[in-house]
């Protein structure tokens, strides 16, 4: 819906998206399985109940998932990329706590969708019964990310309909 919002989408960055948002955790999912306590990313990073086998796959998922995923026939040109970018980091390993332009810009719409969602599943888990606001989880992620690129990305998240 963000792309539909912003002046260069077109359908076809809505599809790219939607196949890379289909895989980009995919080595995550066993350890969802493994801790259902565990419901959010940082929660993976910041634990102390994962092994380090747990954590190394936490470090690199997104690196391993744009290695496999580029290996699917008729895969989106540049979906590996932009699932390798999916955390603000070039290479695929880890997580940026500064969200930089290196990236692409459709990674910055990921980046910033999926942050989203785990805002507005954090204000369902934490005010169960509670109306959303919308306007309080934009200003949150205007104040996490600083850069104009992202600013202009989540300006469009005021157009959806919820």
């Amino acid at each position: 819906h963000i792309i539909e919002n912003i002046s260069w989408g077109a359908d076809e960055h809505a599809d790219k998206v939607a196949f890379v948002l289909f895989f980009h955790d995919m080595f995550l999912t066993p350890l969802y399985v493994k801790y259902p306590e565990l419901k959010y990313e940082d929660d993976l990073l910041f634990t102390d109940i994962l092994n380090d086998k747990d954590k190394e796959l936490v470090i690199n998922h997104a690196r391993m998932a744009g290695e496999v995923v580029k290996t699917i026939p008729r895969c989106p040109l540049g979906a590996d990329v932009l699932i390798t970018q999916h955390h603000g980091v070039t290479n695929g390993v880890g997580f940026t706590l500064e969200f930089r332009d290196d990236v692409s810009p459709l990674a910055k719409v990921i980046i910033v969708s999926e942050s989203f969602v785990e805002e507005l599943l954090r204000h369902k888990d934490d005010s169960p019964g509670k109306e959303l606001n919308v306007q309080e989880i934009i200003d949150k992620l205007r104040l996490k990310f600083k850069m104009h690129t992202y600013k202009k990305i989540i300006d469009a998240i005021k157009n959806i309909t919820l």
